[in-house]
């Protein structure tokens, strides 16, 4: 799908205030309790479930590389993805960037042996020794699991951990678990179609010192859906803003409480437009409210 409607206004050289630091290139973000990371992520979600060699297979390859070269860092995948997490361990390998990324994935089964398994072969995947971080997948075996991870960390395998899901009716739930669990990491869905996590989910990570993954931030594509054919905003010029998918990715990534946006593509050309949404100037609350309610309106 054609998401593109390009301004010729140039973005401004600093943050507006009440937002946290940039440097030149991508905004970076300390998450949880482990180091900064850029604040634009891949997620491999059928983008990258392809066998080596066949076409799709080689738009992921130079997927991932203008990733790495436009300063990306986290690639996030999980073992329900099919082949995504040895395509981007093959791929990284061969691309000589295997040390330069950040791995999340997640464990997704019934079983301390078996989520123990699924956690090994994961890394066996990305070439790592030691995963980054791991997450319970929506909440599956969630009390053996994290027993297990914790294991894990105490092992040296894993250096964080959290959970993930991605429907809005699951948040109850989720925020239970926050309160109840010693946590590292969430990764929750968030986008301006889909904000209900800011009313709770949000501030709670913030209080407990949680990194945030924003997940489901095009909606499956029905966020561009709504906007095909429409032009941006005038006011959108003031955040350097060249696309619809960069209005989206810094809406998300102006709540102060989200470390990084995940962006789910195999496209070489999208991973770009998307990685400029990660630069430059992010909205502050009330330009955010002006975003949504220019979205809302169309």
């Amino acid at each position: 799908m054609h998401r593109r409607s390009f301004l010729t206004a140039a973005a401004l050289a600093a943050l507006l205030p009440g937002m946290g630091t940039a440097s030149e290139g991508l905004l970076r973000r300390r998450l949880g309790r482990g180091r900064p990371v850029a604040a634009l992520g891949l997620g491999t979600w059928r983008t990258f479930d392809h066998p080596s060699g066949s076409p799709d297979w080689e738009d992921a390859r130079k997927t991932l590389q203008r990733f790495v070269e436009g300063g990306g860092e986290l690639v996030d995948s999980s073992p329900m993805y099919g082949l995504s997490s040895g395509a981007v361990g093959e791929m990284a390998r061969q691309l000589g960037v295997a040390d330069r990324l950040y791995y999340a994935s997640k464990v997704w089964t019934r079983g301390r042996a078996a989520g123990r398994a699924q956690l090994l072969r994961e890394a066996e995947r990305f070439g790592r020794e030691r995963l980054d971080l791991m997450m319970v997948h929506n909440l599956s075996d969630l009390v053996t699991q994290l027993a297990m991870l914790r294991e894990a960390c105490e092992e040296g395998l894993v250096d964080q951990i959290g959970i993930s899901h991605y429907l809005t009716q699951a948040h109850p739930e989720v925020e239970r678990v926050m309160r109840a669990e010693r946590l590292d990491v969430l990764q929750i869905n968030y986008s301006i179609m889909e904000p209900q996590a800011e009313d709770r989910l949000l501030p709670l990570a913030a209080e407990r010192g949680m990194g945030v993954l924003a997940n489901r931030l095009f909606a499956e594509g029905a966020l561009f859906s709504r906007v095909r054919g429409k032009p941006l905003p005038g006011f959108a010029a003031e955040l350097g803003i060249t696309s619809w998918a960069q209005y989206f990715i810094k809406w998300v990534l102006g709540h102060p409480a989200v470390t990084v946006a995940l962006t789910g593509t195999g496209n070489p050309d999208h991973i770009v437009d998307n990685l400029g949404g990660a630069r430059g100037p992010m909205p502050d609350a009330a330009l955010r409210r002006r975003m949504r309610e220019a979205f809302l309106a169309l």
